[in-house]
């Protein structure tokens, strides 16, 4: 028998132990989590990809593309390890059940490993690289026969890095008066940042596999900016159909330069890659592989990606193009998505997340970011639609950017955040400043050449002035009406008198749009102008237009010319333009012809001639942007672009002098080429099937001028070679820094090489020449079986914007003032 002392120590002992128990669950029970952010301690700077985990235990997590982390778990260990490669590892402890900020900061791996070789087969990674390219057939939504899904962008555009000398400009300090109250936004960061534009846009995306096709159906849109005038043009630009970016394919287009992807067909020559561990990411068992590109000068990704281990389909990516990149303006991109699975063993993009800093200008200047989110809910399969149903590729809704603020509150995907709304605000007061519409209203000038007043667009300012040898000082003054004016109705035109030969040119035109879906429109111009023999009034940037206007004039000739066009777009593959034409040709240099090779009695200078033009072009799945009364074409992917075009004259009306018909063929493309490149030909091929004098038949483009034009032989003289039927071919390569990274030296300019290859071949019938008389000027001809060619060898992004090629001639050396010749042209390009 227990004495009643023993029994009262039994007894509360075993209540100790009860109590240490429950004790015991109740903190297993507690949640512990930790979040925080790993810098690297030399340079303060965040470290991706970093891979944070409880020590002893496989519950972790990876840093994002800023560095940050968060883990949450009821069975912690006592510390924390952080770990990332060509950094020591570094632990810390951790407080269990407690909410808890921790963060590292990583200092770099300053001892020698001694090498280990392990002779293996392969990379076991590419394996693993090789299962995701086989089975993208399967795993790409896009594989699907038609799916739709709701869409809901957001897209941002900040002044950031903001220097002090920054602050001090005129331009910042009266911003900095008004918002002093208000306060500066600051970034994920705590950076000061300055918002100049803010976008949302919800919509409804269909897709169909075969024939491919997609159409956006822009809801609801709220677009705020600084100079942003047209919210339902920016509205078009914001939306899903431009921010997709899909892995599967060879190449992933940002900011229209091709990245290679790391799953292209020739991902083996262009990256390498690491397995980093196999983690749990939303249940799904993931292998993780490090990737960078071997050389870090080409256009490639660097980060982590995560591959589902059962179906091998992309589950989650982060990407950087860092800096080293050869790209203008840009300091690093950053792509992050991630991806779920939907019926048939197809995975989506749930959320992407694309972030571009911009750099400096100048040192004294400030830098910018652009964040885009795109978030893409209840993505389901479907049945695909009739083929009209895609007609046209985006669709803004009447009523699109008219929505309240409690119809985005009730229909975002998530709230903003403090700082989001402010943003908001801050761009709303900053647009109507007098100092900040002044600045914009500068760079639109120069970026579109033209000077906004009200309704009233005065330009282009490169066609002020000019001066040549047959009209002397030359002041040209005119414009055009935007849609302030009107929302159908645009007139243009100009004025411009010369010192020389006192004549006033001038040119009006008037256009009406019947309709915008599809595209219909109709108008008329009258125009008279001191022209060259061979320039195309409508060929070339401003610039070329501008400077083949000064000096020397190649076959000056007055030109009278009225015109009245139909243009219809007539599904989204075809467009079509008919145009009625009367010109009469006065020229300044000795020009006769007679009424035919067998009628020699008399001979006339003056041409007249009357054409109807009827004209059809193809270009797959062309994409437009409509802004204002006009709209752009981002071009054909796939296929080439064609345009074939037949000219009818009719003797006799208006006083025409001639009947003749004439065909025009032309084929264009632009083909991304991975690695090596991008690669841009067109050809043209056409024939004139009666006989006229030279001026109507086909006059081939030279360049005299310094101003490299891609239209134009670059050593072909003006007026050197003119036929009646013909073919040439132009090809020009944009190697994008794939030969020029590779030289030590070169690869830090970031310049980048460019070639071409430009030919020409045609004849003449004896009966054209026979229409001009002996002492008129003569045309000249190919001699038989020899074609007109010349290559060009250069580099582009010189100083980021200027391009300069040598050129040589290769055949027709004894025609020509030069074979060799050097030009250059500037171009905007990243």
């Amino acid at each position: 028998m227990y004495s009643l002392k023993e029994l009262l120590k039994y007894r509360v002992a075993f209540l100790f132990l009860v109590l240490v128990g429950f004790l015991s669950i109740e903190l297993q029970a507690q949640t512990t989590t930790v979040s925080g952010t790993v810098y690297d301690n030399e340079t303060g700077e965040t470290v991706p990809f970093s891979t944070v985990k409880f020590k002893g235990t496989t519950i972790s997590a990876t840093t994002d593309l800023d560095g940050y982390y968060t883990l949450t778990t009821t069975t912690p260990t006592d510390f924390l390890v952080a770990t990332s490669f060509g950094f020591e590892d570094q632990e810390k402890p951790v407080k269990k059940g407690e909410v808890q900020i921790i963060d590292f900061r990583m200092g770099e791996l300053l001892n020698e490993l001694q090498v280990v070789e392990i002779e293996t087969p392969e990379n076991p990674a590419h394996r693993i690289i090789r299962k995701v390219i086989s089975n993208k057939d399967v795993t790409d939504v896009k594989k699907l026969e038609a799916y739709e899904c709701e869409v809901y962008s957001k897209v941002e555009l900040d002044i950031d890095n903001i220097s002090e000398k920054f602050k001090q400009k005129k331009f910042m300090k009266s911003i900095g008066e008004s918002f002093d109250n208000m306060g500066m936004v600051k970034d994920e960061d705590g950076r000061e940042v300055l918002p100049i534009f803010i976008s949302e846009t919800m919509s409804e995306y269909f897709y169909k596999k075969d024939p491919e096709n997609q159409l956006e159906k822009v809801k609801a849109s709220r677009v705020t900016g600084i100079g942003v005038d047209d919210g339902s043009f920016v509205s078009q630009l914001v939306g899903t159909t431009f921010q997709q970016f899909n892995f599967y394919n060879n190449s992933v287009k940002i900011l229209e330069k091709d990245f290679v992807s790391p799953f292209s067909s020739g991902w083996k020559g262009v990256y390498k890659y690491i397995i980093e561990d196999t983690i749990v990411l939303d249940g799904f068992t993931c292998f993780e592989i490090e990737v960078y590109p071997k050389r870090e000068q080409d256009l490639g990704f660097k980060g982590k990606m995560w591959i589902d281990s059962t179906s091998y389909a992309l589950k989650k990516v982060d990407f950087t193009v860092p800096k080293e990149a050869n790209l203008n303006f840009i300091d690093e991109i950053k792509l992050r998505q991630e991806w779920l699975p939907v019926g048939n063993n197809a995975w989506y993009v749930s959320v992407s997340k694309l972030t571009i800093d911009v750099g400096d200008l100048a040192d004294d200047w400030a830098s910018m970011v652009l964040k885009s989110t795109i978030t893409n809910n209840e993505l389901k399969p479907s049945e695909p639609k009739e083929n009209k149903f895609y007609e046209y590729q985006i669709e803004i809704a009447e009523d699109a950017q008219n929505k309240a603020d409690v119809f985005w509150d009730e229909n975002r995907p998530y709230k903003l955040t403090a700082e989001e709304q402010q943003s908001f605000d801050m761009v709303d007061s900053l647009r109507n400043m007098p100092s900040v519409k002044t600045y914009i209203d500068i760079i639109f000038t120069i970026v579109n050449g033209y000077k906004t007043t009200g309704w009233f667009d005065w330009g282009p300012y490169l066609y002020l002035y000019s001066w040549n040898e047959v009209e002397g000082h030359k002041v040209r003054i005119g414009g055009r009406t935007n849609a302030d004016f009107h929302n159908k109705w645009i007139l243009e035109g100009y004025v411009a008198p010369s010192s020389k030969d006192k004549k006033i040119k001038y040119e009006v035109g008037v256009h009406y749009i019947l309709d915008r879906t599809p595209w219909t429109q109709i108008g008329a111009n009258r125009r008279y102008e001191l022209d060259q023999l061979g320039v195309p009034n409508d060929l070339g940037g401003n610039l070329y237009q501008s400077f083949v206007r000064w000096g020397r004039i190649i076959g000056p000739h007055y030109t009278t010319e009225n015109n009245l066009y139909l243009f219809r777009q007539l599904n989204k593959n075809f467009q079509g333009k008919v145009m009625l034409t009367q010109r009469e040709f006065d020229p300044l240099f000795p020009f006769f012809y007679y009424n035919s090779p067998t009628d020699t009695s008399q001979t006339h200078s003056r041409l007249n001639s009357t054409y109807a033009t009827f004209q059809l072009r193809f270009a797959k799945n062309e994409l437009f942007i409509q802004q204002g009364n006009s709209r752009r074409s981002l071009g054909s992917e796939k296929l080439p672009e064609l345009t074939l075009r037949y000219t009818h004259g009719v003797k006799g009306v208006l006083g025409s002098d001639f009947n003749f018909q004439k065909v025009d063929l032309i084929m264009e493309q632009k083909i991304g080429v991975g690695k090596f490149g991008q690669t841009h030909y067109w050809g043209q091929a056409g024939k004139v099937f009666s006989t006229v004098p030279f001026p109507l038949l086909n006059v081939h483009l030279g360049n005299e001028s310094p101003i490299y034009v891609n239209y134009a032989f670059s050593l072909m003289d003006n007026f050197e070679f003119v036929t009646d039927n013909y073919f040439s071919l132009n090809h020009v390569h944009h190697f994008n820094g794939y030969i020029l990274n590779r030289i030590p030296l070169m690869k830090k300019l970031k310049w980048r090489a460019v070639t071409n290859v430009q030919m020409l071949y045609g004849t003449a019938r004896k009966e054209n020449f026979d229409i001009i008389p002996d002492y008129s000027t003569k045309f000249t001809a190919f001699d038989k079986g020899v074609p007109y060619v010349e290559v060009g060898y250069g580099v582009e992004n010189i100083f980021r914007f200027v391009r300069v090629q040598a050129f040589h001639r290769l055949t027709y050396r004894e025609r020509g003032r030069s074979n060799f010749g050097v030009k250059a042209t500037l171009q905007l390009a990243l």
